[in-house]
């Protein structure tokens, strides 16, 4: 290679170098984009999974005689709810049911069912998956199991059982002053036996004196 040709290439890598500094002193951003080391945020999802009747019975001990009584039945209806977590995102949460059908003081029929489901939650706080799990879920699984409560009362040939829309979150809400109140009592039940410990003075014991 001749003198002219590494004097060239030698401008030209002082060229390069100074232009790269020019970029650098400009500010110019890198290949990397702004933010990708900045974790992201977990979008929320909530989604049922699976539903599935877990329990059914119906009985009916005075039959077929109770058909034969002219009157309307009475109803006394008791709904229950509950939750677990199966993983970090999945939940399974469950309706109960309970339908005590009378006519005068003798039963008609007793009914039990339990809903089911699998909730997948994720991106949510642990209070407001509280909330889902208290009211959501529970509302969603309820349209499920009305349907399937009438399904069974239908094929004993009698009315149909229409079930009336429950409202969760005042059940919720109830439920958890429920807690609260109940927190408040522990605690001020140990806070009693607190001071209670520490304003006892351990006894003495007499002495007699020497004759």
């Amino acid at each position: 290679m001749s003198e002219e040709n590494k004097n060239l290439n030698q401008e030209n890598a002082q060229s390069n170098g100074s232009t790269e500094s020019a970029d650098q002193s400009r500010g110019e951003p890198s290949i990397r984009k702004i933010g990708e080391d900045k974790p992201q945020e977990q979008q929320k999802s909530f989604t049922l999974q699976r539903t599935y009747l877990k329990e059914s019975s119906l009985e009916m001990p005075n039959a077929p005689h109770i058909f034969m009584a002219e009157e309307n039945p009475q109803y006394e209806i008791s709904v229950n709810i509950g939750a677990e977590p199966l993983s970090d995102r999945f939940f399974h949460s469950l309706v109960r049911a309970t339908v005590h059908a009378k006519i005068g003081q003798h039963t008609l029929y007793m009914l039990e069912g339990t809903q089911a489901g699998i909730f997948e939650i994720t991106g949510f706080e642990v209070q407001e998956i509280d909330q889902l799990l208290g009211i959501v879920c529970p509302a969603n699984l309820f349209n499920y199991l009305r349907v399937n409560l009438a399904d069974m009362v239908t094929r004993t040939g009698l009315p149909q059982l229409n079930l009336a829309d429950i409202n969760f979150q005042a059940l919720y809400e109830q439920n958890l002053q429920a807690r609260i109140q109940e927190a408040q009592k522990q605690q001020a039940a140990q806070q009693g036996e607190s001071a209670g410990a520490s304003g006892a003075t351990p006894g003495t014991q007499g002495s007699q004196a020497p004759n």
